[in-house]
Formats: C-alpha cells, sequence, structure tokens
C-alpha cells in the first residue's frame, strides 16, 4: 500500500531508484515493489496530465491509484508531484 510517507520518500530521491539503492536504502519504509509501483503510478499520472489517454483508461487509472494508496491525502500527494 503506498502511503504519503513512500510519496515523500519517492519525491526526496526524485524517483531515482538508483539514487536510493545507492545510498544503502536508508528508508527502510519503502520496498523495492513499493517503488515500482510509484514509479508506475507516476508515468500514467502524467500520461493523463498531458491528455495521452483514452477517458476509459484514465477511469483505470483513477481506479488502480485508489485502490493502490491508503488515503485521499497520499492520493492528492502523488497527483500533484513534479519531479524534476
Amino acid at each position: 500500500m503506498i502511503t504519503l510517507q513512500k510519496v515523500n520518500i519517492f519525491k526526496k530521491y526524485n524517483g531515482d531508484v538508483d539514487g536510493w539503492t545507492l545510498t544503502g536504502c536508508p528508508d527502510s519504509e519503502i520496498t523495492d515493489q513499493d517503488w515500482y509501483t510509484l514509479t508506475d503510478l507516476y508515468q500514467k499520472i502524467m500520461m493523463m496530465k498531458n491528455n495521452l489517454n483514452s477517458q476509459t483508461f484514465n477511469l483505470q487509472i483513477n481506479k488502480e491509484i485508489i485502490e493502490k494508496t491508503d488515503s485521499e491525502e497520499t492520493r492528492h500527494a502523488l497527483m500533484n508531484l513534479r519531479l524534476k
């Protein structure tokens, strides 16, 4: 389950799994699977924001985001995430 804390860790490392790994993964609250889930959701959200998806696919993404996050606060942070 993706939490606000995990979104913040993902943001701290700018979505860079290598940067996180090279630091010895000090933030143990997040797993490799969480990282890949966040990367996947972030990419899908960016496609939505750039109008690259069909309406049906956007609905599926929104459903997936709800299923994989623990709260509205987490969803809001994920939807507003900006990486450099």
